[in-house]
């Protein structure tokens, strides 16, 4: 059971605050506790999987929540239009 969600605020892009924080806002009102930069957390939330620049680090979050079974929900802008589409994975699918 997933109660735990732990999210990277440093690891996000420049544009990514008001999305997060949406994000957070939304898993906390149903009840969920989130931890910044927990690697110890059901679940992890990050931002992209491009592994590039400020988000070089989401590759170790990713791989340590995989390789302890837990779940990665994986925010992205852009898959097909930059700046007006989104999307929201778990475990990169």
């Amino acid at each position: 059971m997933i109660k735990t969600v732990a999210y990277f605020p440093e690891q996000c892009a420049l544009n990514s605050g008001p999305v997060m924080s949406r994000v957070l806002d939304c898993l906390q009102a149903r009840g969920f506790k989130t931890e910044e930069n927990s690697m110890n957390a059901d679940l992890a939330v990050i931002w992209s999987v491009l592994w590039n620049g400020r988000m070089t680090a989401n590759q170790q979050v990713y791989e340590h929540y995989r390789l302890h079974d837990k779940p990665v929900v994986i925010i992205d802008i852009g898959a097909l239009r930059r700046g007006h589409t989104w999307k929201i994975a778990v475990n990169n699918i």
